[in-house]
């Protein structure tokens, strides 16, 4: 179990039904379905990646550290998961485009974005 659904597993009294049915009663609603996470690599994104897989959905995965996303989608396969990935820069339009078209061609449809990636000003 990931450690979002853990928490929540004990934290759950706060959310509406629909979203703790769908994060702790098997999430049946949205197998199958096809989600875009940026900034999958860590934190928040990495997570919401494990508990999405959990739930079956099938995902693209996103972000500029390439082996940081390798190992996540081995780990998410390992699991009987279906993941892949594409590096991307978010404020590169043409990235962006890019991870469109691969997932695109690799899913053929985009049922939800989770647009998690963090911008830092340098």
């Amino acid at each position: 179990m990931s450690p979002i659904a853990h928490d929540l597993r004990y934290n759950s009294d706060n959310l509406p039904n629909f979203h703790t049915q769908f994060l702790l009663g098997g999430g049946k609603l949205m197998e199958g379905k096809v989600a875009i996470i940026t900034g999958a690599s860590s934190g928040i994104g990495e997570a919401t990646a494990k508990l999405l897989s959990e739930r079956k959905l099938k995902l693209m995965l996103a972000a500029r550290r390439e082996e940081r996303l390798k190992e996540l989608v081995n780990q998410i396969e390992q699991e009987g998961g279906t993941a892949v990935y594409q590096t991307v820069d978010v404020t590169d339009f043409k990235q962006v485009e890019a991870l469109v078209q691969k997932n695109k061609e690799t899913y053929g449809q985009i049922d939800i974005a989770i647009n998690n990636a963090g911008l830092m000003p340098l």
